[in-house]
């Protein structure tokens, strides 16, 4: 899985550093990256039992979460082998050596999600300070994923296919997905007063960025720097107070914004959806639709229509 660079020999060691994503595969064939930035990747392995993945020994390219789609054993660093299923997510740090037997006749079904050093740092920084200062900060070998979890890395993987998502969108999903396996695999702690007040501040400092600058197309890193914060603390917890990701509340924000500007602008609307930082009048349309229920051409002449009943 982005797994995988090549085969092993025993004396390999499994601690490599890597600050930006790999995107290079064993097999083009059976595995393909759907999705990559310098942080982010999303891909998906397909590995009959007869393939290269289900001899010797590999080493991940990347640190990552998975997610089978079939049933096998899998050893890591020579550990107590584990059986990989739908109902678990496997946790790898990057270069770490682990090896594959089958139980399903389907062989490794699986999609993966990877991120680079240091977002994964800051994520384990979240739960365990000391951990995320180890050479491999992820110390576990797979966690639980409830069916929302589950659910939720699908609606994921489709999106990073989508040409029509944007690339911001579906990194931020990423890191969501990530942070939500090392909850669960570390166990939420109790947040304090005083660490409850700096989230809710963080929200606000986030608000007031996207509102000064909703036309613009802000990356989650520079959001993050100009709220003084890293990607992945930002994201997480901007996710769980609005219970919104940052490019779903500044297309909200930006859509509220388009209705009062309609009037003005029902004869141009491509001019105002670029105005509003969309990157087509079809793109526009499209979020438009799904946000409200109807298009925006239809939501003018409705007002129109009403304005003359009045």
């Amino acid at each position: 899985m982005t797994l995988s660079t090549s085969p092993l020999p025993d004396t390999t060691p499994p601690i490599v550093r890597r600050a930006r994503v790999s995107t290079q595969v064993e097999d083009e064939r059976l595995e393909r990256v759907r999705f990559a930035t310098a942080r982010t990747a999303v891909g998906a392995l397909r590995g009959p039992t007869y393939s290269c993945y289900f001899r010797g020994e590999h080493a991940t390219a990347n640190y990552l979460v998975a997610f089978p789609r079939s049933t096998l054993w899998i050893r890591q660093d020579r550990g107590a082998a584990f059986v990989a299923d739908p109902t678990v997510a496997t946790i790898y740090n990057c270069g770490q050596v682990h090896s594959r037997a089958p139980i399903s006749p389907d062989g490794d079904l699986v999609d993966w999600f990877a991120m680079s050093e240091p977002l994964v740092r800051d994520a384990v920084r979240a739960f365990d300070v000391t951990a995320a200062e180890a050479a491999s900060p992820l110390a576990f070998t797979r966690a639980h994923v409830s069916p929302e979890l589950y659910r939720e890395q699908r609606a994921v993987f489709r999106a990073a296919g989508d040409p029509t998502v944007s690339e911001g969108s579906v990194e931020e999903r990423v890191i969501g997905v990530f942070g939500n396996v090392m909850a669960v695999a570390f166990g939420e702690r109790q947040v304090t007063q005083h660490e409850r007040r700096e989230r809710l501040d963080l929200v606000e400092r986030a608000r007031a960025v996207i509102g000064d600058s909703y036309e613009q197309n802000l990356g989650v890193a520079e959001i993050a720097a100009r709220c003084g914060t890293s990607v992945f603390h930002l994201c997480r917890t901007f996710r769980g107070h609005t219970g919104q990701t940052l490019h779903g509340f500044r297309r909200d924000i930006r859509l509220r914004i388009a209705l009062g500007r309609l009037p003005d602008h029902r004869r141009d609307l491509s001019r105002l959806a670029v105005d509003l930082g969309f990157v087509s009048h079809s793109h526009f349309t499209a979020a438009f639709r799904r946000h409200f229920g109807v298009s925006p051409t239809v939501w003018t002449a409705r007002g129109e229509d009403v304005a003359r009943a009045g």
